[in-house]
């Protein structure tokens, strides 16, 4: 055996007061501080296994029966959940999509329609925002400020060029004044080789030469070029103002209907978002609904597995039946032992382990029969069963302050004596079981008779050295 389990028998055997001997396979509080946790269900399978009522190929049967509860319990788990969901989102995703009136939404068919109208929506919307874009002005707008972008441009490049040809002509001109400025002091003089610039002798002897009337002639006509270009590039300039007013009117119109477009979009674009919110909560939806009708086929069958795995474990059960009988026979001694000739139950075996079953009878002197008196009851049988040479059970009970569970006093009394009474079975000191028990209140008179040596050990929790083996657990 190992230590876990051990341990977990050893709480069997020693149950913790803390939990109230309310139920025969609840042995251990959280507060009792020992450090063993055991659910309800392993419990009752332990029981049974330390009482040698699991054969070798039940084990396998009952890991699979196990295992089949735990899929029965997660599916269930899993289907709630789901269900939790539809029931959260199914009314409301009905109303927006206009199938408040369908009664029946678990089959394919509504589900089918309901992803077809959210496509149809979309898909509506989708051609509504093309048509929109395809209604407005931009195209045009943009065709007319390409146009007009390149018509200025094509106007700066014919002022730049103006400019250009109004500067060379300016300067052609320039050089031709000062070349006649220069003829005239090109005749020889006695005088021309003077340092001085400003000569008298030489300026007083340098005649002034005829005019050359083709050289007027072409000075006449760079003159009027020159003229003619600057008023031409008057017109230019105005021409490329009034383009770079057109060009900002269409720019400005442009931008306005990009506006009113955006703006319309957004509002188009904006409702095909929520419809594609619902997309995804159909998509959820029906999820959630496919989850829970393969939840529902699960758990169908695994309840029908379940059903034939306690079926084949009843039949490997059949020899099992000798030994429970047996068990089931002294259970019923001990209840009428304590409870009165009336009294009667039996050891039944389930698919959660070992538990017993009690005929709720009249106790002792009128007092009802307790279920803190039915828990002492399995275990004192499981004991007395042992020490007969059924299960292995080590035949080592310790019950904890059973009395201050409020168990009727004369039961209480009636424990005792039974014990006692097996004690007698025995040579002196050679009974083959022991049972300790911690309580409150005295025992029967009887049994209270120092000279018997029952009462061994007083306990108190003010020190240490009065405690239980001297030590907490």
């Amino acid at each position: 055996m190992d230590l876990s389990r051990w341990l977990k028998v050893l709480a069997f055997l020693t149950r913790d007061w803390q939990c109230g001997y309310r139920q025969f396979n609840d042995w251990r509080n959280a507060d009792s501080e020992s450090g063993v946790t055991i659910e309800r269900n392993e419990a009752s399978r332990l029981s049974r296994w330390l009482m040698n009522l699991i054969d070798v190929e039940e084990l396998p049967l009952w890991t699979r029966h196990q295992t089949l509860l735990n899929d029965q319990r997660r599916m269930d788990q899993d289907r709630k959940t789901q269900s939790q969901l539809l029931t959260a989102v199914d009314p409301e995703l009905r109303r927006r999509l206009g199938f408040e009136d369908e009664e029946n939404t678990s089959h394919g068919l509504f589900a089918s329609r309901m992803s077809a109208e959210v496509e149809s929506r979309i898909k509506q919307l989708q051609a509504l925002l093309e048509e929109r874009q395809a209604a407005s002005n931009i195209g045009v707008l943009e065709v007319e400020e390409e146009g007009v972008s390149e018509q200025l441009e094509e106007a700066n490049r014919k002022q730049g060029q103006q400019e250009t040809d109004i500067e060379y002509l300016s300067k052609q001109l320039d050089v031709r004044l000062k070349g006649d400025d220069a003829t005239a002091y090109a005749m020889s003089s006695n005088y021309e080789n003077c340092r001085l610039a400003d000569c008298p002798m030489k300026l007083a002897n340098c005649p002034t030469p005829e005019p050359d009337a083709a050289q007027q002639d072409i000075l006449e006509l760079l003159r009027e070029d020159i003229e003619g270009r600057k008023r031409q590039l008057v017109c230019l300039i105005h021409d490329r103002e009034q383009l770079r007013a057109a060009r900002t009117d269409v720019r400005k119109r442009l931008r306005s209907e990009r506006q009113r477009v955006a703006h319309e979009a957004a509002a188009i674009e904006r409702t095909i978002g929520r419809w594609e919110t619902y997309r995804e909560d159909v998509t959820r939806r029906q999820a959630a609904s496919n989850k829970v009708l393969y939840c529902d086929g699960e758990l169908k069958r695994l309840a029908s597995a379940i059903k034939d795995s306690n079926k084949v474990q009843e039949l490997v059960r059949e020899d099992q039946k000798r030994r429970l009988s047996s068990m089931s026979d002294r259970f019923s001694m001990v209840l009428r032992d304590v409870f009165g000739a009336m009294a009667d139950g039996k050891f039944k075996l389930t698919a959660f382990g070992l538990e017993p079953e009690v005929d709720a009878r009249l106790a002792p002197g009128g007092a009802a029969l307790s279920a803190m008196a039915q828990v002492l009851s399995f275990d004192l049988a499981c004991l007395i069963s042992s020490v007969t040479g059924l299960g292995h059970h080590p035949r080592f009970v310790i019950h904890d302050s059973p009395r201050s569970s409020d168990i009727e006093e004369p039961l209480f009394h009636q424990l005792f004596r039974v014990v006692r009474s097996w004690e007698g079975l025995f040579e002196p000191d050679q009974a083959s079981f022991q049972y300790i028990i911690t309580t409150t209140t005295p025992p029967p008179a009887e049994l209270a008779n120092p000279e018997l040596g029952l009462v061994r050990l007083t306990l108190s929790a003010r020190s240490e050295d009065d405690r239980l083996l001297r030590m907490r657990y």
